[in-house]
């Protein structure tokens, strides 16, 4: 084992990539090297040609990323949301919804439904199947499932926030 000494500026830009309470640094290095080894020399040479058009249209880098890339940021009416996972994505937009006032809208619409088998979003965490949500995500009195990708994720959200009236926007 090896022992590391990092300036105080770097480790708080590694906190800012790590999961409270589960991540240990060498964790969230680990992830940096792994994308850094997966991204292609293209990535690591400056902004490709893809990359300038994945920044100037978004909704087409969702399509190119690996389901489990961490990190996303969305905007819902304006309000930012960075998270590390799709169910802190979930947590932190629950949490807008439910102190923005926004609660009547989202009980109107339980359970939230994504297919005929399974729901977003719950008074309870089952499915309509019969089988519990498999990542269960409390918030206040609800449950949203958040076993999906982030393109899934993502959808999924946009569909369930625009039917409370709201506009969510995918920043990358």
């Amino acid at each position: 084992m090896h022992e590391v000494t990092l300036p105080e500026s770097l480790f708080i830009r590694l906190q800012k990539l790590a999961v409270p309470l589960v991540d240990k640094p060498a964790d969230v290095i680990e992830r940096v090297v792994s994308h850094y080894e997966t991204s292609g020399p293209e990535a690591r040479l400056g902004a490709s040609s893809a990359s300038k058009a994945a920044v100037a249209f978004p909704e087409a880098e969702i399509e190119e990323r690996s389901p489990r890339e961490r990190g996303v940021v969305v905007s819902i009416d304006g309000h930012v949301i960075r998270a590390v996972s799709v169910k802190e994505m979930y947590q932190e937009t629950m949490k807008y919804v439910l102190d923005s006032g926004h609660s009547k809208r989202l009980h109107d619409l339980m359970p939230f439904s994504t297919s005929s088998d399974r729901y977003l979003i719950a008074d309870r965490p089952i499915h309509p199947n019969g089988k519990e949500f498999f990542v269960p995500v409390k918030c206040g009195k609800y449950f949203m499932e958040a076993h999906k990708s982030y393109k899934t994720g993502i959808d999924h959200l946009s569909r369930l926030v625009e039917k409370m009236g709201l506009k969510l926007k995918y920043l990358g």
